[in-house]
Order: C-alpha cells, then structure tokens, then sequence
C-alpha cells in the first residue's frame, strides 16, 4: 500500500509539473514614471495609475512598475535628463510623465522613441503639445488633457461664502504657457491674479491681495505636504473662504472645497491603464483620445467652514459631499441638526397640548368601553338556627 500511494504522488507531482511547463509565461512589461520632481500631488498620482494597472494587466502580463519615479529638479534641464534615463534603459516599454515641466519638454521632442503618455495634463494645447482632432497626431505620444476654467469656482465661493473679491493664487511651476491662460481665467472670471515666483506658505500668503474675501487655489505641485497645511492654515487665520483646483486631497487637508469630484483620479488612471492595454494590442498611441471631462461635484469641508464662520445653508448641505463634518469640538450649548429637531419636538406647547388631548381620549375610552365588559355578582347569606 505504501509503493502504491509513492508511485500515485510521483504521479501527480510529474502531471502537475508538465501542466506547468505547457502554460505560457506572461509577457513582461516595464514602466517607469518621470516627474518634474518631488511633489505630494505626484506621489498620488503615481499610486493611481499603479493600481490601476495592474489591475487591469496583472493576469496578462508580468509588470514591473516603480513605485519610485525618476525625479527630475523643477528645472527643464533636469526633466530632460530624467526622460533621457527612461527612454536609454532598454528594459523600459512604456513612461508615464507627470508635471508640467515634463509635457512640455516632451511636446518639444522631434522623436519620441518610446510609447509616453502624460495622463495629467491641463490645456494641453497652451503648451504645445501635438493635436490632430481629438488625437496627438505624433508618433508614440499620447495624453489626457483637460481645460483650465475657474468660473465654477468662483461662482460657488460667492454662493458659499459670499466671496466677491476672489484671487487665483499660483506658483511659478506653472509656466508661461499656463501663467498665460491664468491670466485670461481672471480677466473673464473678474478676479485678480496672484501669484509667487516662491513655493512657499509663507510667500503664498504673502501675495493674496489684502482686500481679498475669497481665494481659489491653483496648481501648486511643488507645495510639500507641510508647505499645503501651513497655506491652509494662514488662510484660516485671515478668514478666507477658498475652493481648490486640486481635488479632494487638498479638501482633506483643510481647504474649505472642491469642485472636482473624488473618482476623477481614478477615472484618469483607469483611462491610462486603459490606453497601456490598447497600445499593448496593436493600436498606435497616435491614434488615443486625448480630451478628459471632469465631474463638477461639491466636496466640502465642514470643520474648516466652522473655523471660518462659514454659515452653511441648508441647500448647500444637501448639495454637498461633506468631510469632517464632526472633527471640530463643539462649544456648549451648540446642537447638531438631529438634536435641534428633537429639542423642538420635545418643546412644541401645541404638540404637548395634542398630548394631553390624546391621553384624556384614552381615559373617556377606558370609561364608555367598562359597561360593556362581562359583568358577574358574588352574594353570600348566614342563617343561625337555636
């Protein structure tokens, strides 16, 4: 019995092993990322498009996707380097870039000799990136561009907040080529432009207008996550309402609101992860749509609004998606809005008076309903005999 059941696992290990030996490997896959350089925004960026991709990959292929990018140093000269590493590895299919700096050196290349995309892109034209119809047109290129418009924006700070002189406040990474594009934003929107050749809180704050009773948040990639928390914490302590371009993390942190909708970074890397897929079977990156949609969806933060007294109306509320709506301590005496409701229910005199007439009700019920009840008599009687 014992040679038997040997010879039975010989058996099966040898039928398992030429089973494993048939099926074919997976194909690899390699991609890195090049960033303009350290930034928090990249870094969740990155982390998108990597999950997106190997879900969407994993089964098909063996991926090796970086969680580190190559760093370039805010300067174009450092972007172009790191592209250079990427494209002179020849382990690498495929780049992801991110930042503006990046696009735009890549819009100025006379050859792209790997497939690139630039899932992250905003007013790609403004930069010169290559467009033929809704296509880049330019041989192992593609994007996913969307348009720079704040008017949204500032209409929702003057519904929220009541804002009326809102300022569009970016840094210097931003480039020419979009600095320009601000510069029209402000011009239709009626606000004003201010903006640090500095990416610092310190000089952030420093040039919001004075008169200002309201701010929109621009790009600001460069701006480290202590850099971001000490803006917003500046803009708390001038008492000004703001809504950011940067989507819900910023909103997270403690900006006051968003109008970009929390799946749209997952949107952007499924669509990435997408064109990697469709690249992978044959199609030409050339030939990938390039333009993206947003979402416009109210994310606010009700914590930051009660810093800044913000009143928040009730259609706003129910408008809204809403973070930390019980992160802030209450003061005394202050009540949620279920335990406004039932103070009142309890202190209504007209309800309490309905009361009173129903519980009198029951008791005249109680009275007419005892001479119909079953009714029975108990005697008794002695008799004494002498």
């Amino acid at each position: 019995m014992r040679l038997r059941g040997f010879w039975l696992w010989v058996a099966l290990m040898t039928a398992a092993t030429s089973a494993s030996a048939q099926s074919p490997a997976r194909p690899k896959l390699k991609i890195v990322t090049v960033t303009d350089g350290a930034s928090p925004t990249f870094d969740g960026w990155l982390a998108a498009l990597r999950q997106e991709t190997f879900e969407q990959l994993s089964e098909r292929y063996e991926i090796d996707f970086p969680a580190e990018p190559l760093l370039a140093d805010w300067t174009a000269e450092g972007v172009r380097r790191a592209l250079q590493r990427a494209y002179a590895d020849p382990s690498v299919d495929a780049v992801f870039g991110l930042g503006t700096l990046v696009a735009t050196e890549v819009a100025k290349l006379d050859r792209i000799p790997k497939p690139t995309q630039l899932p992250f892109v905003m007013e790609a034209d403004r930069i010169g990136l290559p467009r033929s119809g809704d296509i880049s047109g330019k041989t192992n290129l593609t994007y996913i561009t969307e348009k720079l418009d704040i008017a949204d924006e500032v209409r929702k700070l003057n519904a929220v907040a009541g804002s009326k002189r809102v300022a569009l406040l970016v840094t210097a990474e931003i480039g020419d080529a979009l600095a320009a594009e601000a510069t029209k934003q402000v011009e239709q929107s009626r606000v004003s432009l201010a903006s640090s050749p500095r990416p610092t809180a310190a000089a952030l704050l420093e040039a919001i207008p004075k008169d200002a009773d309201g701010v929109v948040l621009g790009p600001m990639r460069r701006l480290d996550a202590n850099g971001r928390k000490q803006l917003l914490d500046g803009l708390i302590a001038r008492r000004l309402p703001n809504v950011a371009l940067g989507g819900p993390a910023w909103v997270q942190q403690g900006a006051l609101m968003t109008l970009h909708s929390e799946t749209e970074l997952t949107r952007r890397a499924q669509r990435a992860a997408l064109n990697v897929d469709l690249v992978l079977g044959g199609r030409r990156p050339s030939e990938l749509h390039v333009d993206f949609e947003s979402r416009k969806e109210l994310l606010l933060n009700v914590a930051t609004a009660r810093a800044l007294s913000v009143r928040l109306t009730f259609d706003v509320l129910t408008d809204a998606e809403l973070v930390e709506e019980s992160a802030t301590p209450r003061g005394e005496g202050t009540l949620t809005m279920q335990e406004a409701m039932e103070e009142a229910r309890l202190r209504n005199l007209a309800l309490q008076a309905e009361g009173k007439f129903v519980e009198a009700g029951e008791q005249q019920v109680k009275q007419q309903r005892g001479p119909l009840l079953p009714q029975g008599q108990l005697g008794a009687g002695l008799v004494v005999q002498d």
